[in-house]
This record gives structure tokens, sequence and C-alpha cells, in this order.
């Protein structure tokens, strides 16, 4: 018997796939989120911008490069799992969990973070 796709369609994050009236595969797909930014520019989730901020925060606190490390995966991977199947975050939001994660790991860096956000994130 041949295998025929009848269709594939998408809902609710999941790719479904029928072959021969059978639903053969489920995938689920990762829903990019939208970052509004303060100005209200829009721009895709970037986790490589969440963890060289809080890295440079752990640096600047002269954390060993290992601990910054250890630190800056930690927050990424939260502030991943608070982002992940959001259509759109603000970037304030996100800000917000990273100072209380930081606070959680290392209250210097937390600080740092909060107020040196210019200077971490724009160079």
């Amino acid at each position: 018997m041949l295998c025929q796709l009848d269709r594939k369609y998408q809902t609710h994050g999941v790719k479904i796939f029928m072959v021969n009236s059978s639903i053969v595969s489920r995938t689920k797909v990762d829903v990019m989120a939208v970052i509004v930014k303060r100005r209200g520019k829009k721009e895709k989730f970037d986790e490589k911008k969440v963890y060289a901020s809080v890295y440079s925060a752990c640096v600047e606190c002269d954390l060993t490069a290992q601990e910054a490390e250890r630190i800056a995966d930690n927050v990424t991977s939260e502030v991943k799992k608070f982002v992940k199947g959001k259509k759109q975050v603000n970037s304030t939001q996100i800000f917000g969990l990273v100072i209380q994660k930081l606070a959680k790991e290392h209250e210097a860096v937390a600080f740092m973070y909060e107020t040196h956000r210019e200077v971490i994130i724009n160079n």
C-alpha cells in the first residue's frame, strides 16, 4: 500500500501530519516570542542577549568566568521558561525577572544589572 500525505496542519503550536487519514506525527513547534522594547520596537526573543547582559554584570562584579557562566546559564534558562509559549513579552517584564533571579544568585550582580542597564546592554 502506498503512503500518501493527506495533509499537514498546525494547531496550538503542534504540527500534525496525516497519512492515509491517520495521524502519523505530532511535532511541537516552538513559538518564538516577540519582545516589545521600552520604546515600542519589536524584535524576536534572543536568549544570547540575556546571557550576555547577565554575564557582563557578573564580570563587572569580579566573579570568575566559571561563576559568571553558571549564573548566566541559570538566569537565561529561567527567562526562556518564562517566554516559552508566549506570543509577546514586554522587555520590562524580562528585566524584572532577570533582577529577581539574579538577586537569588548574587545580590551584587543583581544591583549591577539593575543600575547599569544602559551600559551593560549597549556595550
